[in-house]
């Protein structure tokens, strides 16, 4: 059995509601994207058609692994003159214009279409008992780890230091600690910030380093306060590193809740980012 062999294989359809608004100063569009996060396609928009990334609003994020569909909002003006435009592989079509920017609260629903590849005849046959025992007993309900971002590229549990007021460690957890697994100019500017902490004086010669440029300025008005740095990074980026411990605790909530209840021989643990 194969998962997510290609980028259709995993598709996400965000169903969504919103108060049309004829004159509303709020144009929704409905964006097609494969391969590339939520973030990755706002900071594509605001560059591809001179729009300031505060004038785009989304309901939620989705994964960049697979292909989805989702709304994006733009204050105060169309992308283009076509109903229909592009941003690189970016498909983005005008459904209407609302008053407001959008939020979590016109999320409707996400409808998953997942493809299953390679399955024997045996496994075929009993998918279909499989989704009514489902049905029957319902399943556990973890955080698996597309969830764990942070944690995958190094960077710990950045909540984790908030919880604690290490305001400058969750600072430096998520503006200088480069990913062994990234090879973009992004890592290229981590890595400059973990070599220059403190000399906010610099500039990271780097085209990335832009996306940082309110973090940086807070700090050399005042390099000693890293909260009000922290508090310049994108707002949902940060409820991010939130979710992603809320997620990590949730997930522990659940491990012991099954171990005192199921004997310990018909349990079966699975490794996965966080844990196990």
């Amino acid at each position: 059995m194969k998962l997510k062999q290609r980028p259709e294989d995993f598709v996400v359809r965000e169903g969504y509601r919103f108060e049309p608004e004829k004159e509303g100063p709020v144009w929704v569009y409905r964006m097609d994207k494969q391969k590339v996060s939520t973030l990755q396609a706002l900071e594509r928009i605001s560059k591809d058609f001179a729009v300031r990334r505060r004038n785009l609003s989304v309901c939620g994020l989705k994964d960049k692994q697979g292909r989805t569909e989702q709304l994006v909002g733009v204050m105060g003006g169309a992308l283009g003159h076509s109903e229909v435009v592009q941003a690189g592989d970016l498909r983005l079509k005008l459904i209407g214009r609302t008053a407001q920017p959008l939020t979590s609260a016109n999320i409707s629903a996400n409808r998953f279409e997942v493809t299953v590849r390679d399955l024997s005849a045996e496994e075929a046959a009993r998918a279909a008992d499989g989704v009514a025992e489902v049905q029957r007993v319902g399943v556990v309900n973890y955080f698996d780890s597309q969830r764990f971002g942070f944690l995958k590229h190094g960077q710990g549990f950045i909540a984790r230091q908030l919880v604690r007021g290490d305001w400058e460690g969750a600072l430096k957890a998520f503006l200088a600690t480069p990913s062994e697994l990234d090879k973009s100019d992004d890592a290229k500017v981590k890595a400059f910030w973990r070599d220059h902490w403190g000399e906010w004086q610099l500039r990271a010669p780097h085209e990335a380093g832009k996306r940082y440029a309110p973090v940086l300025r807070q700090l050399r008005e005042d390099p000693r306060d890293f909260k009000g740095a922290f508090l310049h990074i994108d707002r949902r980026i940060r409820a991010m590193a939130l979710f992603e411990l809320q997620s990590f605790v949730w997930n522990e909530g659940v491990k012991r809740y099954l171990a005192g209840r199921i004997p310990a021989p018909e349990l079966i643990g699975l490794r996965y980012q966080a844990e196990r």
